[in-house]
């Protein structure tokens, strides 16, 4: 297939229905760019070729022979596979009661002749791109729904059954990166099954929204409460979508019908949840949230800033029915970070009888911001603290972690002048076979090096990656290497930072270059293959390496 092929394909479709075309001509030229065009001079016509086809609009006129909008309306309607198709009704008549009749029959939309064209062409586009938001958020309610009733049907399978709730419902996929954000998450069960859970939702680049929130109670019957909240959570969002139009819900308005809907339920199982919700909009720079009950965050203004916990006045779901839910808004801006995490952490008790506590949590999160690293790595310490601090296993309480990192967001193409001024930041996975892309990332950053300087870069940082992943001892599994490439006009600083101890090289670097053993031989190459090496701990349990090299030519 083509490319233009393929291009043309992924357009959103147009299905006009007019006995008269020639008075959309305008319209059509405007909108033939950006969509695929069908047209049909009748409604008999223009039913067949939806149901050969369904589009995803329809423009209809009003007053046609033989069958009007109207009457076209109704069948579409009336048709289980065309009936959910938004149509947007093209008339001349200017009277109200036309208008009135033609919304009440579902039209989406009124359009009056003669067009203004540029209003159409973006009412047109705006609803359409409602309409697919309302079908992913629809698609998404119907997957959690099915699985929920899977998952009720086997309830007996309690180990078995619990494992899939949360690799499918309670811990929903986390992406690394979102516009003007990186993510991560990690979740302990211990030794029942884990009722904590969380959600992230991206509504347009740069505003999307993280659901956290935790069931009293352990085993099946809460984590299916659980999984109940993360559905009633959809079924808001797509309720709210549809009775609001183009206009987002606000998380008030969304934890208010989360708790219409379940706090009844909750209430005759003498069982509540706490929840927390909350939205970044990067676009006006806010942080707008509603806390039920949870844990509080833990908002970092910048780099060098301590912690600051962000609470709720709100009861947990399922406490009392009138309750009403308000939400809080802060400022935000590119460097702040949210962490956001269960009880589990904070009240973790050791074998000396200590609480694992906020401050300890504090002493994490300051370093990590301090060195400016991703939330991945501060996890991974996280985590590994937390280990140590119970003894090796996952302790007696579930711990789920989520944090959330803003940085600047791109404006120019990745390579160009402009982007120098911003690290390039990726995680590679803990495995050998898996550095290969560290090449060409790399690669990809170092056109102001020429060829010879570029390799050596390379070189000493593949070998920097092969040592730590072959030597570092790791205290959890699903560990990843990061790595930020920094660019300046006339050198490349990469550095790789991962799980361990701070390694420590000897003074003086001595390989054995008879080829007996290979003590001390990746550290020379190392070490001759860049301009400068630096060794450190950014946080506890986290090291780095840090290669810098120099342009000792101008690259062709």
């Amino acid at each position: 297939m083509t490319d233009a092929r393929q291009g043309a394909e992924a357009k959103p479709s147009i299905l006009v229905i007019d006995d008269t075309p020639e008075s959309l001509l305008a319209l059509m030229a405007a909108l033939e760019a950006e969509f695929r065009l069908q047209f049909a001079s009748s409604g008999a016509t223009g039913l067949a070729l939806a149901e050969e086809a369904p589009p995803d609009l329809i423009l209809l006129d009003v007053i046609m022979p033989h069958m009007d909008g109207y009457e076209i309306c109704r069948r579409l309607k009336a048709n289980p596979r065309l009936n959910k198709i938004p149509f947007i009704f093209v008339t001349a008549l200017t009277e109200s009661d036309a208008e009135s009749h033609g919304l009440a029959l579902g039209a989406a939309d009124y359009v009056t002749k003669p067009i203004n064209v540029e209003a159409a062409r973006y009412r047109i586009r705006n609803l359409l791109e409602r309409e697919q938001l309302r079908k992913e958020v629809e698609a998404q309610r119907d997957q959690l729904k099915e699985a929920a009733e899977a998952l009720r049907q086997a309830r007996r399978r309690e180990i078995e059954v619990g494992t899939s709730i949360q690799r499918t419902l309670l811990h929903g996929e986390v992406p690394e990166k979102i516009e003007g954000a990186w993510l991560a998450a990690y979740a302990d069960a211990s030794q029942v099954i884990d009722c904590v859970f969380y959600s992230v939702r991206q509504y347009r680049p740069g505003c999307f929204e993280v659901l956290v929130g935790d069931v009293m109670g352990k085993g099946v019957p809460a984590a299916l409460m659980g999984a109940a909240i993360t559905t009633a959570y959809s079924d808001a969002v797509a309720d709210l979508l549809l009775a609001g139009g183009s206009a987002l819900p606000t998380p008030a308005q969304i934890v208010n019908a989360i708790h219409q809907l379940l706090t009844p339920q909750l209430i005759a199982l003498s069982s509540f949840a706490t929840l927390a919700l909350y939205r970044f909009d990067l676009d006006e720079g806010t942080l707008i949230w509603v806390n039920a009950g949870h844990t509080p965050g833990l908002l970092t203004r910048g780099h060098d800033s301590r912690p600051v916990a962000i609470f709720g006045d709100n009861l947990p779901i399922g406490g009392v029915p009138d309750e009403v839910y308000v939400q809080s808004c802060l400022t935000v801006g590119p460097g702040d970070s949210l962490l956001l995490f269960s009880d589990g952490i904070t009240e973790a008790r050791n074998a000396a009888g200590e609480d694992f506590g906020l401050e300890r949590l504090y002493g994490l999160i300051e370093p990590g911001n301090i060195a400016d690293l991703p939330p991945a790595t501060v996890l991974h310490a996280l985590r590994g603290e937390q280990r140590r601090f119970n003894g090796g296993g996952p302790g007696t309480d579930d711990l789920n972690v989520l944090m959330v990192k803003l940085h600047s967001r791109r404006r120019a193409p990745r390579g160009g002048i402009e982007d120098r001024l911003e690290p390039f930041v990726f995680t590679l996975p803990w495995n050998l076979e898996g550095l290969g892309d560290l090449r060409a990332r790399i690669r990809e950053c170092t056109a102001m090096l020429s060829e010879d300087d570029a390799n050596a870069l390379i070189l000493a940082s593949f070998e920097a990656a092969t040592n730590a992943i072959r030597h570092s001892r790791l205290l959890v599994g699903d560990a990843t290497l990061t790595c930020r490439i920094n660019r300046e006009d006339d050198a490349v600083v990469v550095e790789l930072i991962y799980p361990s101890a701070v390694f420590t090289p000897p003074a003086k670097v001595q390989p054995d270059l008879s080829g007996q053993s290979e003590n001390g031989f990746g550290l020379y190459i190392i070490e001759q293959s860049v301009d400068s090496v630096e060794y450190a701990s950014p946080m506890p349990g986290i090291a780095s390496i840090r290669l810098l090299k120099r342009a000792s030519s101008v690259a062709a």
